[in-house]
């Protein structure tokens, strides 16, 4: 979408079938990733979308599948926690990219970690 033109166009892109993925922005790139594909199935999958180049890059797969989650950016990592597996848990792990290897860890096992509750969700200021 322009802004400047209020009207939207077309990137003309072969992109990946997913819905309910989580998007954060860093340096000029969209990440996104997770989410369900086109079976409905939820998948671990991660892009980047380098606007410059309109140009999606395939990335490391996160550690676990999961749909509603949430990214966030701090520093040059990527973190993500929230969302739900593919039996419906929830999921309370907190996982890390490093945007500069391409290289996702697992920084947070949270005792309990698929809940049946609804998950959490993450925010920065």
């Amino acid at each position: 979408y322009s802004i400047e033109d209020d009207r939207w166009e077309n990137t003309n892109l072969e992109s990946p079938m997913m819905s309910s993925m989580a998007t954060c922005v860093h340096n000029g790139l969209i990440y996104f990733g997770g989410g369900k594909n086109q079976n409905w199935n939820k998948v671990s999958d991660f892009y980047s979308f380098d606007i410059s180049l309109n140009k999606i890059i395939k990335k490391a797969n996160m550690l676990i599948a999961r749909t509603t989650h949430q990214l966030v950016v701090i520093n040059d990592y990527i973190y993500v926690y929230g969302g739900f597996d593919e039996a419906g848990n929830g999921i309370l792990n907190i996982d890390r990219y490093d945007i500069k290897n391409d290289q996702w860890s697992s920084i947070s096992k949270t005792p309990g970690s698929i809940s049946k509750t609804w998950p959490q969700s993450i925010g920065v200021l």
